[in-house]
């Protein structure tokens, strides 16, 4: 057996530390988790007691310093029992273990923490790792996603052993679902895991068996589903911007819509778009409540091809007005004028549409130009850069 310096400490100091703890039963394991001095998978009162008997009085065959040594200090000490006290107690953020039961985070909790980082869940969603020295960033998982979701929930989950986000859209009557994940689901349930930074500041997740995940690998990012998108854009219009129901011109009607919708058309790369309605006073108004929403399902960041918002074009629509979101093409900045279906944003406007009628058209793009194309007077366009004109510029993008 190895011998390793100890200190011998007054009982009453030890006595002090002996406080009264819930039994958690704290997860360690094989794998030489600190704290885990019997070396039977727990961590509890077995081990407190176990160290307390080797410090006070020399006893403890089979004490090894990966496992004793509980504050990495290299030495077998008082020190380790008022560290392994504290994370009886759940006071010590240094290590977090998960066996049996969940481990749940909110906004604003600390989940981690050492003496250089810590690890945080913040208010707008995002998981993020800073150094405490000058806040530098080790790792987020970059899931900021503002105001699109509410009620951050960041799981360790006991019977899998992923890291799961969980949030809510943000729309009435939204359910919860799961946002982030670590992707260190395992068909071994319930095995015991363990959170600590190495020495970089990157987070490891660490079983029985060896490393889960470390966090220099991002994680996977669960995009909203369209279905979701579409409520949370329909429940926005009604909310979060007031639109006149009557516009004095079809321009001010589309400058207003891109001002709503293009600056997280460009965020979650998703077109916008609806038809323009002229009324019986000679009007014009947005139609913001189509069947089937406003908003057409996410592209890939590499995607070339992809489809935008079912627009419903009726007898008294005058003009359509979409947004192009970002995806890397440079086309973005103008009108498509060819498409695999015959439908571009030019054909559309020269009458490939449900009614088979001319519509003026407005394209909001990445950069916050707004175009028009009027196909009544504009000539038909030979390429993209030559489709419309700039009638706007430095909308929110």
């Amino acid at each position: 057996m190895i011998r390793f310096k100890k200190v011998v400490a007054c009982v009453s100091a030890v006595m002090t530390m002996a406080a009264s703890t819930s039994m958690l039963g704290i997860v360690a394991s094989a794998y030489d988790f600190r704290g885990d001095v019997n070396h039977d998978n727990y961590i509890n009162e077995s081990d407190y007691n176990r160290l307390q008997d080797y410090v006070l009085n020399g006893r403890g065959n089979g004490i090894t310093r990966s496992t004793a040594d509980v504050n990495g200090d290299n030495s077998i000490n008082v020190a380790d029992l008022l560290t392994l006290r504290r994370m009886l107690n759940g006071t010590d953020k240094k290590t977090l273990f998960v066996r049996g039961h969940n481990r749940e985070f909110h906004p604003g909790d600390h989940f981690l923490e050492d003496d250089k980082y810590f690890g945080v869940l913040q208010g707008d969603g995002n998981i993020v790792v800073y150094r405490k020295s000058d806040g530098y960033v080790t790792f987020a998982s970059d899931t900021d996603f503002h105001d699109d979701y509410t009620n951050y929930r960041l799981i360790f989950q006991a019977e899998d052993g992923n890291i799961v986000l969980y949030a809510t859209p943000n729309y009435p009557n939204a359910k919860q679902i799961p946002i982030w994940n670590s992707g260190s689901c395992s068909t071994t349930k319930y095995r015991p895991y363990m959170l600590s930074f190495d020495y970089n500041g990157n987070l490891v997740w660490n079983h029985d068996g060896g490393q889960a995940w470390k966090s220099t690998s991002k994680g996977h990012v669960t995009p909203m589903n369209n279905t979701a998108r579409k409520a949370l854009a329909n429940y926005r219009v009604g909310l979060s911007w007031d639109f006149k129901y009557h516009y004095e011109t079809i321009d001010q009607a589309a400058i207003d819509f891109v001002f709503a919708f293009n600056e997280e058309s460009v965020r979650t790369r998703c077109e916008y778009g609806t038809t323009i309605l002229e009324c019986d006073d000679g009007k014009y108004r947005l139609d913001l409540t189509p069947p089937e929403g406003i908003v057409g399902p996410q592209r890939g960041i590499n995607q070339v091809e992809g489809t935008g918002p079912n627009m419903y074009v009726y007898d008294d629509s005058v003009a359509y007005v979409h947004t192009h979101g970002h995806f890397v093409r440079w086309e973005n900045e103008y009108f498509s004028l060819d498409a695999s279906d015959g439908k571009s944003d030019i054909t559309i406007a020269e009458g490939n549409n449900r009614c088979g009628k001319y519509l003026i058209a407005y394209v909001g793009t990445p950069s916050g130009t707004i175009r028009k194309y009027n196909p009544y007077s504009d000539p038909h366009p030979s390429n993209m850069r030559s489709a419309g004109k700039v009638i706007f510029k430095n909308a929110p993008h």
